[in-house]
């Protein structure tokens, strides 16, 4: 038994679709990026995609495996296969973009929390631990704790075009980050003490020339807002990497004394 979701479309391909022998996969990277969205592509010919979920047979299909695709499971009822298929329609260049934001809303779905019935009367029913929303394409992608006391945090911009700016010190809802520096991403050194291999670029010697700043210094530019906000400048695709010392912090009354 073969489950399939298949889509009729009116693509003009003229009828060609590339794939490998088996028509499993496409044979260039550029189609690949293109059907992003079929992480496993099982047939394709004119206007016909199909994207294979699960695969079970109670015979061998005589295509290698040498055994029948029929795994009973724990109880011997059979593994039953669930999960979630999303579906996006537009040109390959907007697959790219929507593909890494909707990876991470997948794996960071929100987590579902119970407590007891009734709630105490000062019960928060919700709360987001960032002060404010990150700028589109921010990622915070690690935030922990070390054996110092400190706090890592990763950051990353997942755009592929703007870059945009984050607020280190203010980042959270409950604490400020203060004295925040700038690792290496495996956050084992500082930025400051490693130094890198420069390579001869026009573009680069083109920027320094008209700037008269050195390419790295941009990197540090956007952190000289003061102690009191290290403000983070994130480039395309770029991810950086600080530890930080935590301070307990908690947002002043809204004007007017609160509720009525």
């Amino acid at each position: 038994m073969d489950v399939a979701t298949r889509y009729e479309t009116a693509l003009d391909n003229e009828g060609v679709f590339f794939t490998d022998s088996n028509g499993l996969f496409s044979v260039t990277r550029r189609l690949l990026s293109a059907v992003s969205r079929l992480t496993r592509i099982h047939k394709a010919a004119r206007f016909l995609a199909h994207a294979q979920l699960h695969r079970r047979y109670n015979i061998d299909d005589d295509l290698g495996v040498e055994e029948p695709l029929d795994d009973r499971g724990i109880n011997d009822e059979g593994i039953i296969a669930k999960g979630r298929h999303r579906l996006h329609l537009g040109t390959p260049r907007e697959a790219a973009d929507v593909l890494r934001t909707a990876a991470l809303q997948e794996v960071y779905r929100p987590v579902y929390m119970f407590y007891p019935s009734p709630l105490p009367p000062n019960a928060r029913k919700q709360h987001s631990e960032l002060r404010v929303p990150l700028p589109r394409g921010g990622h915070l992608m690690t935030l922990e704790g070390t054996e110092d006391g400190r706090v890592l945090v990763r950051l990353e911009n997942v755009g592929r075009d703007v870059a945009i700016n984050v607020s280190v010190t203010h980042l959270l809802h409950s604490y400020l980050l203060l004295d925040a520096r700038e690792t290496v991403l495996s956050a084992h050194r500082y930025q400051s003490e490693v130094q890198r291999r420069r390579w001869p670029h026009a573009e680069r010697q083109q920027q320094q020339e008209s700037s008269g700043a050195a390419p790295d210094d941009y990197d540090f530019l956007a952190q000289q807002a003061g102690r009191e906000n290290t403000l983070v400048n994130l480039q395309p695709g770029q991810i950086r990497t600080f530890l930080a010392t935590p301070k307990a912090f908690s947002m002043p009354p809204p004007a007017g004394g609160g509720r009525p």
